[in-house]
């Protein structure tokens, strides 16, 4: 294209701007006149962006009517930080950043940014409101009552939950924290890392995160698919569902059982146990340590191993490695071979609870304990 057609087509738009300012209707009430320094304006934001960054912080209680069991925290937060306490109310402190064109506009949206909290029959809702323009990040920091329930919904980056009756966990992501909760924890977790620590009860369901609890008293129960599972003094019944999953479970002197597993794929250790187990595994390296003699059953698919120190006092072993091998202690039992299978059973120490270990295509290593 020349110079020539250029100019015309110049040209051509500032007659048609002309053309169209002349016989335009007026605008109608509340609607702005074409300007161009507007559109000059608006070219001048696309292209500087909203550079400019303010914070603002409101704190504000909420009554909390008798009747009134659980929190409900909805929004997305940078942060969120729960605690009960010996109280009658809410208090929250909402912190927001946002950016903006400039710094009047940054605080404005900030300003914007609102804390909608909503008695709903047993249930406070919790809600963060952000304005469509810029981009926003809130803090919320909530303390309650210590005997209400809190569930906060999918959103948050880093949270952290202490002292209330029950927690649950919709979808989390990031980092987690809860501790001191008297009743029931359910927490979904993807990715990121949780810590849990001195519930009543748990449900946790992991999806490729490092889970680290620690003093369950009542049941705990894991669905895990990838990711990390370390258990430490978890006290009641545990069940474990694990997918490419690593599962430790530590300091089971006091669990008191049974102990149910299934999983396929990853590792499992169990330290000090000395509850009724039964673990099915598939591909899975399977490592028991146990104190006190205690009914146990391991069948493993596969040619992952498994190596069990057995208790200090009598037991009834019954080992069976299809395809694999069987390795006891010296003088502990004969090994017989039968075809492809090498079993060894019988009392050691006089007898007590059996242990049942079968393995097809993989090992079986009974350690001498040190």
């Amino acid at each position: 294209m020349g110079k020539r057609e250029l100019l015309l087509i110049v040209a051509f738009v500032i007659a048609g701007v002309v053309v169209y300012q002349a016989t335009a209707p007026p605008p109608t009430p509340g609607q702005q006149k074409f300007s161009f320094s507007r559109i000059l304006d608006g070219i001048k934001r696309e292209v500087r962006g909203h550079r400019a960054r303010a914070e603002v912080t409101s704190t504000t209680s909420y009554p909390a009517e008798s009747g009134v069991t659980e929190v409900r925290i909805a929004g997305g937060f940078g942060e969120l930080i729960v605690t009960g306490e010996a109280r009658k109310d809410l208090e929250a402190a909402f912190r927001v950043s946002s950016n903006g064109f400039d710094e009047a506009e940054a605080r404005k949206l900030a300003t914007e940014s609102q804390l909608k909290v909503e008695t709903a029959g047993s249930m406070i809702n919790v809600r963060a409101n952000y304005p469509e323009a810029g981009t926003q990040r809130g803090y919320l920091t909530l303390k309650v009552p210590a005997g209400l329930r809190v569930r906060v919904e999918p959103g948050t980056t880093r949270l952290t939950i202490t002292d209330v009756a029950g927690a649950e966990l919709i979808g989390a992501r990031g980092e987690t924290t809860i501790k001191r909760i008297a009743g029931r924890v359910a927490a979904t977790q993807r990715g990121g890392r949780i810590a849990i620590e001195d519930a009543g009860s748990l449900k946790l369901t992991g999806r490729g995160s490092d889970a680290v609890v620690t003093r369950v008293t009542g049941e705990s129960t894991f669905e895990l698919q990838a990711g990390e599972l370390t258990g430490r003094e978890l006290r009641g019944q545990i069940t474990v569902d694990g997918r490419s999953a690593e599962v430790t479970l530590q300091d089971m002197k006091e669990t008191a059982g049974p102990v149910r597993m299934n999983v396929e794929g990853g590792r499992v250790s169990l330290t000090g146990l000395k509850a009724d187990a039964r673990i099915d595994a598939r591909n899975t390296e399977v490592e028991v340590s146990m104190t006190d003699a205690a009914p146990l059953a391991i069948y493993n698919e596969g040619d992952e191993r498994i190596e069990l120190t057995p208790p200090a006092g009598g037991y009834q072993l019954d080992a069976v490695a299809t395809d694999g091998r069987l390795t006891l202690p010296d003088g502990l039992l004969q090994v017989t071979d039968s075809g492809t299978e090498r079993r060894a059973a019988g009392a050691v120490k006089g007898g007590g609870p059996t242990i049942t270990l079968r393995s097809t295509h993989g090992s079986i290593t009974v350690t001498a304990r040190p």
